[in-house]
């Protein structure tokens, strides 16, 4: 199942914290009004990631993705979906400090 660790408010998931599905996808990072929401951390079973900026719980601003095999590219987000690539391929740069 799902499984949620860190703050709360009124019920909801506020603050920082960690969210997990079992099909081993891991989100952390901010939450607000029970939804990602701030700066977070997303990453696949796989091993791909993205790190970077949240708004009611999509993707939404500036943030990296992150191959499997550790290639950064920057980039920009808006209701979960990428508009724009702002790095070369494998040369991101972007640095996040959410937790």
């Amino acid at each position: 199942g799902r499984k949620y660790e860190g703050q709360w408010k009124a019920n909801k998931k506020e603050g920082k914290g960690i969210f997990s599905w079992a099909d081993g996808r891991n989100y952390r990072g901010q939450f607000a009004g029970d939804k990602k929401e701030g700066i977070g951390e997303f990453t696949w079973p796989d091993g791909r990631k993205y790190i970077g900026e949240w708004k009611n719980g999509m993707q939404d601003g500036e943030g990296s993705y992150i191959t499997a095999d550790g290639k950064a590219t920057d980039g920009e987000w808006k209701q979960g979906k990428r508009i724009r690539w702002t790095s070369e391929e494998g040369e991101g740069v972007k640095s996040y400090n959410f937790c």
